[in-house]
Order: structure tokens, then sequence, then C-alpha cells
């Protein structure tokens, strides 16, 4: 009789556990879409966001919005004169494994007033947009 009462609660927690597997909305999970800027093979910002799958192109558009973080103290100066704008020269790289890599001789940023967190131009992300590498 025993036996019983055990099996038979067995099957009631098995039927509910399957019922709310099959009759859950599906849960879906953030992928974490993270950007980093070199000089010359050296990384010195980094900006990251999440999405849920989205293609390359959108992707390298997120920089439209995202604000770039100095990575181990690199500090950026203002150009000089133009206290919200600012040219990083050299070898510049732009690495996001979801949205791409693009390749420029300089990469020009902006911030909206002195002492904000600095964002790549909106001129800029166009122009990276049409050199870089979609990822495979």
């Amino acid at each position: 009789m025993w036996e019983r009462r055990v099996t038979g609660r067995l099957h009631m927690i098995v039927l509910a556990a399957g019922s709310l597997l099959c009759f859950s909305p599906p849960a879906f999970a953030l992928r974490f879409v993270k950007f980093e800027v070199s000089i010359d093979g050296k990384v010195v910002l980094e900006t990251s966001t999440g999405d849920e799958g989205e293609d390359a192109d959108t992707v390298w558009r997120y920089l439209k919005k995202l604000e770039l973080r100095p990575v181990k103290g690199y500090k950026l100066e203002a150009d000089g004169g133009e206290p919200l704008k600012a040219t990083l020269k050299g070898k510049v790289v732009i690495d996001a494994p979801y949205g791409g890599r693009a390749e420029v001789q300089e990469l020009k940023l902006v911030r909206e007033k002195d002492g904000a967190p600095w964002k790549v131009a909106p001129a800029e992300i166009e122009r990276t947009f049409k050199v870089r590498t979609k990822p495979k």
C-alpha cells in the first residue's frame, strides 16, 4: 500500500514537471557583446552590451550609443582646443567578435561635455562600418 502512494506521488511530480516544461514561455538568454579599441596592437578602450543574437550589422551600430571605458589606466587626451573631441592615431582597430573588425589610421571620438565618457563619433561608425570585415 505504501509503495502505491509513493508511485502515485512520483507520477504526479513527473506530470507536473513535464507540464511546466511544455507550457512555460521560453527563457531567452542575453549574449555578451564586447567591443575593444586598440592602437598599434594594444587595447586602450572597451565597451560592452548584451543582445539576443542580432546580426553583425546591427551589432556594429550599437557603437552609436555605447560609452567607451579606458583600459588599464589609459589616459585619453582631448584634441588641443577641442575638449569635446579626441582623435586616436596609428593602427587603430575596433574589434567586436559578433560585429566585425575594422582597421583605420585614425578614429575620431566625441563626448557631450567636459569630463563625460567618450563615444565613437557618428560619422566614424558609418565609415568603419563600410571598411570592416564581418565575423565568420
